[in-house]
């Protein structure tokens, strides 16, 4: 970094600074729908949170001011300034270099050194934290890449918009969680439900539980600001987005005129307790899925901008789940882009598009093709369970990663460093997805070493190449990397299920005879088992000549796995 490359502007209402930069390989610098190495040809990038589905080289769903620059050796910078609107724009440079440029606040950076991008990260997560393990974490895994939607326009789970889980569907798709969006809120406001359109809400709650499903519904976590509120008890403490007595104008979001609790001040923790308690006391849903509010925000006179930028990381809660995939019109055509990757991500959410709100979107609405494909597909996500819950497991205990670019696993190979039509599970797994309707070959590029199909029809001895790869309808390319070892279990239709079935190990021996990997493993259901010490660990080691492992904790849930050869 040399910032000495341009002035350093420090005014009223207009901050800059400038560095130079080691490479033009650079990424980050937000969530936009762009490359994964940057243009660094007079290309601005403005970060600031919006409610819109990803556009090119425009603002997403969340704002993440970061960015790293690979050459060899790889740093990473985050940016903690807060400042008001407009939010702060990045501009990339050809020399290379990038200038910081905002209209206020005060600009605050952390620079990790490296010297690789592993390492970047890790000193990242020392920042700002790393992820955190929920309770009901393994059926959360699961759910994420099983059925998550909502049936919009909804009304009665017994009336209007029927049952999702009739038995002729329940056991022909893998389902752990059902989903709401807002459709089932009183006026689109949070802690109430619409005594009309769902006026047997509770009870579907219940009987969701009854089959051994659980249920999340979505938060938006703001207040609106009129009278006959749910939350009227506490948005008179501290608001973000106006302030009391409640302004003539405010912010608007789906509730209409709106204000937002500031979770930096206890009183509200209390309150926030209090409305989560008491409508989980109504209805006993298993957990929320809570998005931003004032970045959906519009006409918003805050007297506090900078705490309106940084609102997502006080509240309390997760972070929103992007919409992954839009249905597949003709209903007859399974193909759509994103149908062979949402196993791999963290949440498969399928909205109906605007001019057929209520199309349905389970998967037993579509046709048997497409049926059999998010069947297969949705199989394999819950065999990779055990796999993936241990990834889990790591970043949260090591501040690694799960799903990871190949650059991250591959530093020292330039080919890799613009490589954003494949990912990697860990450093042993890489996925090689169809991006295209109606392809039914995909070229991905392998690493030097050897790389074996998880299907186990294909060996790669790879010197660093691109692979055209045969890819139909219903195959997702899976590679497996030399040298790791995968626990798997047998899939079944839910969580519960699978734990009572056998596990395997997926062995991939390198050129060598050598291969090691990990299982974490709790009840799925806990509370900080891992700082409790109430898991088990399995260090799995295999050779040419011999496996075995080595067990470093256990814990009584080793008695529900079962290890098959």
């Amino acid at each position: 970094l040399n910032t000495t490359v341009a002035p350093l502007f420090f005014a009223d209402q207009f901050l800059q600074i400038s560095t130079s930069l080691p490479s033009r390989f650079i990424s980050g610098l937000g969530e936009h729908l762009t490359p994964l190495v940057l243009d660094t040809a007079w290309t601005r990038v403005t970060l600031w949170n919006r409610d819109m589905a990803p556009v090119v080289w425009s603002g997403a769903e969340g704002k993440g001011d970061g960015s790293s620059a690979l050459a060899g050796a790889t740093h990473g910078l985050l940016s903690c300034s807060s400042g008001a609107r407009p939010s702060p724009d990045v501009l990339l440079q050809p020399s290379p270099a990038l200038t910081w440029r905002t209209t206020g606040g005060i600009l605050d950076f952390y620079i990790f050194l490296g010297p690789d991008p592993k390492s970047v990260v890790r000193q990242y997560l020392d920042v700002v934290g790393r992820s955190q393990v929920l309770p009901g974490s393994l059926w959360l895994k699961a759910a994420m890449g099983g059925l998550m939607g909502s049936p919009c326009g909804a009304g009665s789970h017994g009336g209007v918009w029927g049952d999702p889980l009739l038995p002729e569907h329940r056991y022909c798709h893998t389902q752990d969680v059902q989903w709401n969006d807002l459709d089932y809120a009183d006026a689109k406001r949070d802690f109430t439900f619409n005594k009309k359109s769902f006026r047997d809400y509770p009870e579907m709650v219940q009987d969701f539980h009854r089959r051994g499903l659980r249920y999340i519904m979505i938060v938006v976590s703001d207040t609106p600001g009129r009278a006959g509120a749910p939350a009227g008890v506490g948005w008179h403490r501290v608001v973000l987005c106006g302030a009391f007595p409640i302004p003539s104008s405010l912010p608007q979001v789906w509730p209409g005129p709106t204000v937002f609790p500031d979770f930096t001040n206890p009183e509200t923790h209390e309150w926030w307790y209090d409305m989560v308690k008491d409508f989980h006391d109504q209805v006993p849903f298993d957990g929320m899925w809570i998005v931003s509010g004032p970045g959906r925000a519009a006409g918003c006179g805050s007297p506090a901008p900078a705490l309106h930028l940084c609102w997502a990381l006080v509240r309390q809660g997760a972070a929103p789940f992007p919409p992954l995939l839009s249905p597949s019109p003709p209903r007859t055509c399974p193909s759509r882009i994103p149908e062979r990757r949402p196993p791999f991500l963290p949440a498969l959410s399928k909205h109906p598009p605007p001019a057929s709100p209520l199309q349905p979107q389970e998967p037993y609405a579509f046709s048997p093709a497409a049926q059999a494909a998010m069947r297969n597909a949705l199989r394999l996500r819950y065999s990779l369970l055990p796999f993936l819950y241990t990834l889990f497991h790591r970043a949260h205990s090591a501040g690694e990663t799960v799903a990871r670019p190949l650059f991250l696993e591959f530093p020292k190979d330039p080919n890799t460093w613009a490589v954003d039509r494949q990912l990697m599970w860990g450093g042993g797994l890489l996925v090689t997805p169809v991006l295209e309707a109606g392809q039914t070959k995909v070229s991905g590029y392998f690493p030097a070493g050897t790389w074996y199909s998880l299907a186990g029809d294909s060996t790669i001895h790879s010197k660093g190449q691109w692979i055209l790869l045969p890819a139909p309808l219903d195959t997702i390319n899976v590679h497996v990397r030399a040298g790791h070892i995968l626990p798997l279990q047998e899939p079944a239709f839910s969580t519960a299920e699978s734990r009572n079935k056998g596990m395997a190990l997926v062995v991939a021996l390198t050129p060598d005879g050598f291969a090691r990997g990990d299982l974490f493993w709790d009840d799925g259901e806990s509370w900080q088992t891992f700082e409790k010490g109430d898991y088990t660990e399995i260090l799995f080691l295999a050779t040419n000549v011999s496996e075995g492992g080595q067990l470093l904790r256990a814990s009584a849930h080793l008695d529900g796995v079962l290890l098959e050869a």
